[in-house]
């Protein structure tokens, strides 16, 4: 039934000064009051809407204001002009549904998984049980009874520790691991195979992946974010991870085998490429970029063309050309299991971008929820990410050695001048005539 066809009491109450819709049905911007009634909606419900509405409403108002709105909804009154007829059925029509919505709409806010039980969503949730408790009540009909009653139990076991967090696990049977043969010695990397390696690395990645909120994201996108927070945790892996590898090179002595070790974490990175584990891969290209391991022109001349080949594959994904365009397209088209890469680009760049080029209003009243919109559909391709972990199993000698070696830095300056020192050392600067003579004698020409 078209809107114009509804009877008058049947039809949203926001007018167009109050809610700009699009023909497509996308809300361009809103009153908190017509937002709230969108959301609570007797007519057809916006999924899309309503999740990014519960995934963004804090940056608009608090949750005690959103509460208020919602207990108003809940008591939603009838035209004092309708007849018996359309008064019994604005109730079965109207009233009805949107109380069993804000029912609803209270029980996701209780069920999400960034809510702050003993902290600042404590009240919120004894005025939510406390509501919850009065409409069961003063409600007459069944089912809108059992929903309060189901609502107000929630509530209670969420104050008193219940974590409405489920952990993602896999479903997939892992494949066998391969473990390194036994060695007398300390583990190196070159002792693990380049695909468990890969593995092992994408298991500690996406353990740390799966811990990101949606809070998180929004608050660096606004510059808000703690030093501590899990997408810092995430990224200061990445940064050991390439210390890690720089001091496995610059470990060996001869280019030989700071050759050995090069080849190795390539074939590792075009692994985690092949995993998806697009993190890992960027933190081992970017340490093989870095000045310190790229200016070993000894060390890169052992290493063969088909493994070069492979390092360019890993290389051409991460192209800043056009804005990345080749991993924007590569994480397209790839599936979870994953990790996505965190640092400098794509996720976080485009949160950052939508906050700093939006207004949070249109004209003085008016949410811009475009804004909203976009944001969280940049957090739901996220949790989509989040969804589906790998299914490996941990190698407890690769874990126990990852631990030990990746604890061991961290990302302060000083680890660049050592490495760098380190690396002068390893292969003294050479004119370019002393290059060719030694490329010679190393040849059997001289």
């Amino acid at each position: 039934m078209d809107e114009a066809d509804k009877p008058w009491y049947l039809r949203p109450t926001a007018g167009p000064n109050e809610i700009q819709v699009d023909p497509d049905g996308t809300v361009r911007g809103g009153t908190i009051p017509a937002l709230v009634e969108r959301l609570t909606t007797h007519e057809k419900s916006d999924i899309k809407f309503n999740q990014a509405f519960l995934m963004t409403y804090r940056s608009f108002m608090t949750p005690d204001e959103l509460c208020d709105q919602l207990f108003a909804r809940f008591a939603i009154t009838p035209p004092d002009e309708l007849n018996p007829k359309e008064l019994e059925e604005w109730n079965m029509i109207k009233q009805h549904i949107v109380q069993t919505r804000v029912l609803n709409t209270l029980r996701t806010m209780v069920l999400d998984e960034e809510l702050d039980p003993e902290g600042e969503d404590a009240e919120m949730l004894e005025r939510i049980k406390a509501f919850a408790n009065s409409a069961f009540a003063s409600s007459e009909q069944p089912s809108q009874q059992a929903a309060a009653k189901a609502l107000g139990n929630l509530t209670e076991r969420v104050q008193h520790g219940y974590s409405p967090v489920r952990k993602v696990v896999s479903t997939e049977q892992p494949p066998q691991p391969i473990v390194p043969r036994s060695v007398n010695r300390k583990l190196l990397p070159t002792d693990i195979d380049p695909l468990e390696l890969a593995r092992q690395l994408s298991i500690i990645e996406s353990q740390l992946f799966q811990k990101i909120r949606p809070a998180e994201c929004f608050a660096r996108a606004q510059g808000r974010h703690r030093t501590d927070d899990n997408i810092a945790v995430l990224i200061k892996t990445s940064n050991r991870i390439v210390n890690w590898l720089a001091d496995c090179v610059l470990g060996k002595e001869s280019p030989v085998q700071r050759a050995a070790v090069v080849k190795h974490f390539i074939n590792v990175a075009d692994k985690c490429r092949e995993l998806n584990n697009f993190s890992s891969m960027w933190a081992i290209v970017s340490g093989l970029n870095r000045p310190h391991i790229r200016r070993l022109k000894r060390t890169w001349e052992h290493v063969d063309n088909r493994t070069t080949q492979r390092f360019r594959a890993c290389e051409a994904l991460l192209d800043s050309t056009l804005n990345f365009e080749n991993y924007r397209m590569a994480l397209h088209n790839a599936s979870p299991p994953g990790v996505p890469f965190f640092g400098e680009c794509r996720f976080m760049s485009a949160l950052t971008f939508i906050e700093d080029g939006n207004q949070d209003r249109l004209g003085d009243e008016m949410i811009n929820f475009v804004k909203r919109q976009r944001s969280a559909d940049i957090v739901t391709r996220i949790k989509l990410w989040q969804s589906k972990p790998y299914s490996f199993k941990p190698v407890p000698i690769i874990q126990t050695y990852l631990d030990e070696s990746l604890t061991r830095f961290s990302d302060d300056e000083h680890l660049r001048d050592y490495f760098w020192n380190l690396s002068l050392r390893r292969e003294p600067r050479e004119r370019e005539d002393e290059r060719m003579n030694r490329l010679l004698y190393e040849s059997g020409f001289l």
